[in-house]
């Protein structure tokens, strides 16, 4: 034993533990990080004690965490400082002190520590200690990702279920960007995000999000090109193309439908998007693009308000449109899945903020586009 950690205080007011009851706790430690706390839980003592008093700070003195000055703290434990004190000193959050050692299976870099945070989310704390660890990482990359009120919120909301990562990211970037209307990000979701929201609600509207960032950085600034068939009139409907972001966010507005999802497409050169309007109203929304089996340009679906089957009128209007034009002599050729990027000025524009406020880059959401960039979100 290292007895340059002994002193008197700790023998006055160590609290009296049967070695058993400490042994068994430190047994529940996941087994990664379980040789790293025994050896620490055998250097003294007062440090095994944690085990039960304090698994969390414990579980800080064993396994390495930046900026924290794990001899220090050993040394106010092994002094009899109050382990408010200590945990103060270490930064921990006065709620860890109820995880079970089960809970510990990552280091804790990004915890809740605002008073108000930290005082709602000790409600929900997991009531099993074999849910612990999932409930934790959880509120960890909640908190890593968004922010300390989003972190409370999927503490509440996804408890011990498991959170997928990229339903993490792309709701909390949703949530961040919902409290800062100030920014193109925030202008970009139908529905804001708050504390109060449901988890379906969250993750239809962060879904419609996602899909607004999408075709703003797959499509970005640019005109639609080519459009392949003409902009006309059959039988009173006028079939307008939808050549820009913007008309395409507009019509899915206007018909509460899923267009939006279409960016990555339009992008590769799979699909064309047109409304078709009777007397300036908005009746149908279609998709032109190749037909699977034949090669040859066609009507790949289309779809009334919210979705809906459309009536016969404008289902024959929409034929006679297509029959109207020699399909055999346009070719689609559809691009490289590889070589297709979101645009880089557009996504810089859209995330610097988060970047800044974060002061990282992170490996997920990268300085320069990929396509899987996306995909992981």
């Amino acid at each position: 034993m290292d007895t340059s950690f002994s002193a008197p205080l700790w023998a006055a007011n160590r609290t009296a533990l049967s070695e058993s009851k400490v042994a068994a706790h430190l047994r529940r430690f996941p087994r990664r990080h379980r040789l790293p706390v025994l050896a620490i839980a055998r250097v003294h003592p007062a440090l095994a004690d944690l085990a039960v008093s304090y698994p969390a700070l414990l579980f800080m003195l064993a396994v390495p965490h930046r900026g924290v000055d794990a001899v220090a703290l050993r040394r106010m434990v092994i002094a009899g400082a109050p382990l408010k004190a200590v945990a103060r000193a270490a930064e921990l959050p006065a709620w860890t002190r109820n995880l079970p050692p089960e809970a510990f299976a990552r280091p804790l870099s990004h915890l809740p520590r605002h008073e108000t945070c930290a005082r709602q989310i000790a409600n929900y704390l997991p009531k099993r200690a074999r849910h612990a660890a999932s409930w934790l990482e959880n509120v960890i990359h909640a908190c890593e990702f968004g922010d300390e009120a989003f972190a409370v919120w999927v503490a509440r909301e996804y408890g011990t279920q498991k959170h997928y990562h990229f339903n993490l990211r792309r709701q909390a970037l949703w949530a961040w960007f919902s409290l800062r209307p100030e920014l193109e990000g925030a202008r970009l979701g139908n529905r804001p995000w708050t504390p109060q929201i449901a988890r379906r609600a969250a993750n239809k509207a962060s879904i419609d999000w996602f899909d607004r960032l999408s075709l703003h950085v797959t499509i970005a600034e640019a005109a639609v090109q080519p459009l392949w068939l003409e902009a006309k009139t059959v039988h009173g409907f006028d079939f307008v193309p939808l050549l820009s972001a913007q008309a395409i966010h507009e019509e899915a507005r206007v018909m509460d439908n899923c267009v939006r999802g279409y960016g990555m497409d339009i992008a590769l050169n799979m699909e064309r998007l047109w409304s078709m309007r009777l007397n300036g109203r908005r009746a149908a929304t279609l998709s032109v693009g190749n037909h699977r089996d034949l090669g040859l340009l066609t009507i790949t679906e289309i779809k009334g308000p919210k979705n809906v089957k459309v009536p016969r009128e404008v289902a024959v209007a929409a034929k006679c449109w297509i029959d109207g034009v020699d399909v055999t002599a346009i070719h689609v050729t559809e691009r490289n899945w590889d070589a297709v990027l979101p645009d880089a000025s557009a996504w810089i524009r859209l995330f610097k903020p988060y970047w800044k406020d974060k002061q990282r880059i992170p490996v997920w959401l990268p300085l320069i586009p990929t396509r899987s960039t996306l995909g992981g979100l």
